[in-house]
């Protein structure tokens, strides 16, 4: 039900031994894995194209988190690929992603996304962003500004993908996982990616908690590591 198959035959591989596992627990990982594999590939591409715009572009949520921070691409499932780019370099990147081969349209009668099918055939919809959390709960003046938000990222190795900073990181995914409500389904991955960000990354938790009382999310945030604290 919450489509975490893949993450369970991670867990499973290291309490029982991959050996000991039966075939179709592989093949949920395998098939994961070669999606998210192709998924990232595309990211640094994209990325790189619009490094040659002097573009910035900064992965967000579990597209980041996979990218920079948790490089087991089959227990990384995700639907889509969010990014986050400038307001005023908005109308530049979407001209280069419909160049590019994108289409854009409407995705879940709600959003506008850019739709490409990959060349291993994998469908990928690529959300490009001007502001990091914009949904239902949270209203503009609780989220991080854009500007801070690239301007504080972090660069990735080898790559033109950067990443947030740890603790604008951890309270994006908060943040995101509030505006989704914690419990909508399949809601388990959205409280894998505040804990990995919370194992993976050396945060400073004083400068998270100004940030959480500066934006007056206190509710939000406590919410999110908690549950995800709990599962």
């Amino acid at each position: 039900h919450n489509k975490i198959e893949s993450i369970a035959t991670d867990a499973l591989g290291v309490c029982l031994g991959l050996d000991q596992l039966p075939e179709h627990w592989l093949e949920s990982y395998a098939v994961v894995d070669r999606r998210i594999s192709s998924y990232m590939k595309e990211l640094d591409r994209v990325a790189k194209l619009l490094s040659n715009l002097n573009i910035p572009l900064v992965a967000l949520k579990n597209s980041g988190i996979t990218r920079g921070l948790y490089p087991y691409y089959g227990a990384c499932p995700m639907g889509d690929m969010d990014v986050l780019v400038k307001k005023e370099d908005y109308s530049d990147a979407k001209r280069l992603l419909i160049d590019d081969g994108y289409i854009f349209g409407n995705r879940n009668f709600m959003e506008k996304a850019f739709y490409k099918k990959l060349s291993g055939g994998e469908p990928l919809w690529f959300e490009l962003l001007v502001r990091s959390v914009d949904g239902r709960w949270i209203s503009p003046d609780q989220e991080p500004g854009t500007d801070e938000l690239i301007e504080s990222s972090v660069a990735i190795n080898g790559s033109d993908v950067r990443i947030l900073s740890p603790e604008h990181n951890l309270l994006q995914v908060c943040l995101h996982t509030a505006k989704h409500s914690f419990v909508r389904a399949p809601g388990f991955r959205l409280h894998t990616d505040v804990d990995r960000i919370v194992h993976e990354t050396d945060l400073d938790w004083i400068l998270f908690k100004e940030m959480v009382s500066d934006l007056q999310v206190k509710t939000a945030a406590f919410f999110s590591l908690a549950l995800a604290s709990d599962l």
